[in-house]
């Protein structure tokens, strides 16, 4: 089972049309993502100036996330066990930040996400409302 880890920040923008703020944690082994969106972009769109979305992924597909996105980084080569240009050691808690962050942090993230979960048959839940 994956460590429980408190929310984190995944992403955040902020333009003079709208604000986006998403973020993820670790609840009883089971990966919860969670975005908002607020401003007239989200107004043109939505026909109201909020948007909120939620992804929950159970236990079993947590586990297998986290082992592709593991997986990937060593098939890459990237280091895992140090944390460049600080000499704080790369715990489990901020490899799953930077995994995470890596991933599916930025603009694009929840894209990313989707074609990563469809393309790996990852499943999950998911809830948006406006």
């Amino acid at each position: 089972m994956i460590n429980d880890l408190e929310s984190f920040l995944l992403h955040k923008e902020k333009t003079d049309r709208h604000s986006a703020t998403i973020r993820a944690e670790i609840v009883g082994g089971s990966l919860r993502i969670s975005g908002q969106a607020l401003g007239t972009a989200v107004l043109e769109v939505f026909g109201e100036d909020e948007y909120e979305h939620f992804y929950t992924f159970d236990e079993r597909n947590t586990e297998k996330l986290f082992g592709l996105l593991m997986k990937n980084r060593k098939d890459d080569k990237e280091p895992l066990t140090e944390e460049p240009l600080t000499e704080e050691p790369l715990t489990e808690e901020l490899l799953t930040k930077k995994l995470l962050t890596g991933e599916f942090g930025g603009t694009d993230g929840d894209k990313k996400l989707r074609e990563f979960c469809e393309k790996n048959e990852i499943k999950y839940e998911f809830f948006s409302y406006y």
